[in-house]
């Protein structure tokens, strides 16, 4: 066993929201989904939504979705970082989720640069 005290210290995560445009009948939705579900369970902060395309075209259109599934991905100031069209992989998924968070640190760390004197 080991002598060192352990500390238990609150981690801060940026959210990363996910947005998968989907359709009815799609089998790859489902797969999609369910990928999505998992990196939920990987990714402190997650969140998910999913939209029809057949039940909100207006929508679809006005995000210039031309093929479902599509899953966009944005930081927790609702940007768009990336976005798959088809079924990503947990791995691919797990990359757009740093590079998101990556996205935020980098667009603070350029405003405390703006605001020292």
């Amino acid at each position: 066993m080991s002598d060192l005290p352990l500390r238990s210290e609150s981690v801060h995560y940026e959210p990363v929201h996910f947005e998968l445009v989907s359709s009815s009948f799609c089998g790859a939705c489902r797969q999609t989904r369910m990928a999505l579900t998992r990196v939920l369970q990987l990714v402190p902060g997650s969140t998910l939504t999913e939209f029809d395309v057949a039940g909100d075209p207006g929508r679809a259109a006005s995000l210039n979705i031309e093929h479902t599934p599509t899953t966009i991905i944005r930081d927790s100031h609702g940007r768009e970082v990336t976005r798959a069209v088809g079924v990503p992989s947990l791995p691919q998924i797990l990359v757009a989720a740093a590079r998101a968070r990556d996205a935020v640190a980098a667009s603070s760390d350029s405003t405390d640069r703006r605001s020292q004197p």
